[in-house]
C-alpha cells in the first residue's frame, strides 16, 4: 500500500509539539546522555535559531503520523549545520531520513547558504551511510566534540538555479 510522505517547516502548535515530542524520543539515543547538557533548554525553546528565514526545523509525517524530524541551524556565514536528524523506528529503511536530508539541502541552498556540516556519533552508521550518499565527505571539526570519535561531515552547496 503507498505511503503519503509530507515534510513541512514547523509553524503550527501540532507540528512544534510532534517534533518536540520527537526530539524528545532523539535524546535517549544511547551514548548521547554527555551531549545534552543544554537540550532541555533547547527543546524548550524551539524552533529558536532553526526558524525560517536562515534555519529550518522540517518535520516528516507518514499517513499523518510524525515519523521524522530534522534541523537546520546557521552557525557562521554562509555555513549552516544540519542537527538533529531523527526519524522513528517503524520508518527507518523506508527513506525517511533520505527525504528530510535532501530537504533540509534544498532549503539550505534556498536560504542562501554555501556550506553545510555536521557531526555524529559514531554508532550511527546508518546515518554515516545516508550523508556520505548525498554528497556530505570529511570534514575538520568546527565544533567542540561532546563524545570521542564524533564524526565531523560537510557538503558544499552550489548556488539555486533561478
Amino acid at each position: 500500500m503507498p505511503r503519503e510522505l509530507t515534510i513541512r517547516q514547523v509553524e503550527s502548535d501540532e507540528d512544534l509539539a510532534a517534533a518536540r515530542e520527537l526530539l524528545l524520543e532523539y535524546g535517549r539515543t544511547p551514548g548521547w546522555a554527555a551531549c545534552f547538557q543544554s537540550y532541555a533548554k533547547e527543546l524548550a525553546e524551539l524552533p529558536g535559531p532553526c526558524r525560517p528565514p536562515a534555519g529550518r526545523l522540517l518535520l516528516a509525517r507518514v499517513d499523518g503520523a510524525p515519523a521524522g524530524v530534522v534541523a537546520l541551524q546557521p552557525i557562521g556565514e554562509g555555513v549552516a549545520e544540519l542537527r538533529r536528524l531523527y526519524v522513528v523506528p517503524a520508518q527507518r529503511g523506508l527513506r525517511v531520513g533520505r527525504a528530510l536530508v535532501e530537504r533540509l539541502i534544498e532549503e539550505a541552498r534556498a536560504s542562501g547558504h554555501a556550506r553545510l556540516v555536521l557531526h555524529t556519533l559514531p554508532s550511527m552508521q546508518a546515518a554515516h551511510a545516508l550523508y556520505r550518499a548525498v554528497g556530505f565527505a570529511p570534514a575538520e571539526p568546527y565544533a567542540m566534540a561532546c563524545v570521542e570519535g564524533a564524526f565531523f561531515l560537510g557538503l558544499e552547496l552550489a548556488p539555486a538555479r533561478a
